[in-house]
């Protein structure tokens, strides 16, 4: 005769799960910042190969045509003595500099469309097409377009622009005298911003405080296109008032505000003790510093320690200052 014994298995007690369940909760604690840091440079990356390209579009255009692309061109603009700006290239119609640029980063088909199509009609493609070159992985006031606490824009019947993250140097991409590149960068190509970066929106909701302003379209690279049809100012250039081309938004000489390292999108600025998006200075969704294309086609990492004076004389191209030791740091 055999004898059966029961064996009993005992489980895990509610303080034995408790316990796994707050090492779990820690490991994750401790690798969240390590994902975030990884994504972070994935999307920093993605930002450098943007302007990376942008940068070597600029060259192939120049070594087309042997002049800098304009910031903005249109059949019969006068230049700023009165006289009528030329064309900085056979290709040159209505547009503005990332347009120009199309040709050169693998996206002629788009050029085309655009040039086909009416500028004063709404269905141009300048303003429904978001080219992926154009926009920065890290921004975080993407698709925040608008005005009011329903972000609504001002036109509903009016398509989303184009939006564009980059922003083009009005000096070298001089728009009523576009020159060569030693012409449009005396001080040299290596200490010259073209490129910088901005958010597509900042602060329509509470601009320096208050309840109205701010950038409620955002700058798009077929801005030229919705001039035409009566759009806003939000160009994708900056430093048009500084130079006397007219605002146009921002600038690089703008008092103490000038660059801004991951500032909200909407909120209280720094003269109202937050750290709220500045609508004429410039923006970045990095954390370490602004990446910035050089007039030689490189692209640098501009840190938060770089002051007022050594950003003015980066992005001035014949001021003939030399830059200042923050500017390596």
């Amino acid at each position: 005769m055999s004898l059966c014994r029961r064996v009993r298995h005992s489980g895990f007690t509610l303080i034995e799960l408790l316990v796994v369940i707050a090492i779990i909760a820690i490991l994750i604690g401790l690798l969240l910042p390590a994902v975030q840091k990884v994504r972070e440079a994935a999307a920093r990356t993605q930002c450098v190969n943007n302007q990376k390209q942008m940068g070597l579009g600029v060259h192939n255009f120049h070594d087309t045509f042997g002049k800098m692309p304009q910031a903005w061109f249109y059949p019969g603009m006068t230049g700023q003595n009165g006289t009528a700006a030329p064309n900085a290239s056979p290709i040159v119609g209505i547009g503005t500099w990332p347009e120009f640029l199309l040709p050169f980063i693998e996206q002629d088909a788009l050029r085309n469309q655009v040039v086909a199509n009416d500028p004063t009609k709404q269905k141009n493609p300048a303003l429904v097409n978001v080219v992926k070159t154009y926009v920065c992985p890290s921004d975080p006031s993407s698709g925040m377009w608008g005005s009011g606490p329903n972000m609504t824009r001002p036109n509903g019947s009016k398509p989303a622009l184009g939006a564009i993250n980059y922003l083009g140097n009005v000096l070298p991409f001089n728009p009523t005298s576009p020159g060569s590149l030693i012409q449009a960068i005396p001080d040299g190509t290596s200490n010259q911003i073209i490129i910088a970066e901005c958010y597509q929106y900042c602060n329509g909701v509470l601009n320096n405080g208050g309840t109205t302003g701010g950038n409620k379209d955002g700058p798009a690279w077929g801005f030229m296109v919705a001039y035409m049809q009566g759009g806003s100012y939000n160009t994708p250039i900056y430093g048009g008032a500084d130079a006397g081309f007219g605002d146009s938004g921002r600038n690089f000489n703008q008092g103490n505000v000038y660059l801004q390292i991951k500032p909200t999108p909407d909120g209280p600025t720094p003269a109202n003790g937050g750290n709220g998006c500045v609508y004429n200075a410039m923006q970045t969704g990095h954390t370490g510093g602004m990446p910035v294309t050089m007039g030689d086609g490189s692209v640098r990492l501009v840190g938060p320690g770089v002051s007022r004076n050594t950003w003015r004389a980066a992005n001035f191209p014949a001021d003939g200052i030399v830059l200042n030791s923050d500017w390596t740091q």
